[in-house]
């Protein structure tokens, strides 16, 4: 009888700058686990594996980052949102993606909205595993 091997996955993790994230404290080079149920993408421990996802929640100056290892039983999220300025995302077939669009407003001197949009991975229109970005109100491959 063989035992399997646990999956690992490694990512970037971004934290306030006392290393606190959601109210929880953490230590550099020291390992967590998660007790309780977990919900992908709300309750548990979570990281991006991209390193620039980790801005659309960071500020780069304000923050931060060390890289992380994932292991045990791993789920992945079945929706993947990027809703911040000029964010990109990518699936697998059957997931959900969401992106925001925004544009300058010079005389708000800020970023706006201009639309969010959410679609299926579905293999045929939105392809699997390709980044997209919002433009004009479509999904486009970058």
């Amino acid at each position: 009888m063989t035992t399997k091997k646990p999956k690992t996955i490694k990512g970037i993790k971004a934290f306030k700058k006392d290393m606190t994230c959601h109210g929880f404290q953490y230590e550099e080079g020291k390992a967590y686990e998660h007790k309780g149920p977990v919900k992908v993408c709300q309750r548990g421990f979570h990281f991006c594996e991209n390193p620039f996802d980790v801005l659309s929640y960071y500020d780069l100056c304000d923050s931060e980052f060390c890289e992380v290892k994932s292991t045990g039983k791993i789920d992945r999220c079945d929706v993947a949102a990027a809703i911040g300025v000029d964010s990109t995302v990518k699936g697998k077939v059957g997931c959900w993606i969401t992106l925001a669009e925004w544009k300058f407003d010079y005389k708000k001197e800020r970023f706006i909205p201009v639309c969010v949009k959410s679609a299926q991975i579905d293999g045929k229109i939105l392809k699997p595993d390709v980044w997209y970005r919002l433009k004009n109100g479509e999904f486009k491959a970058v």
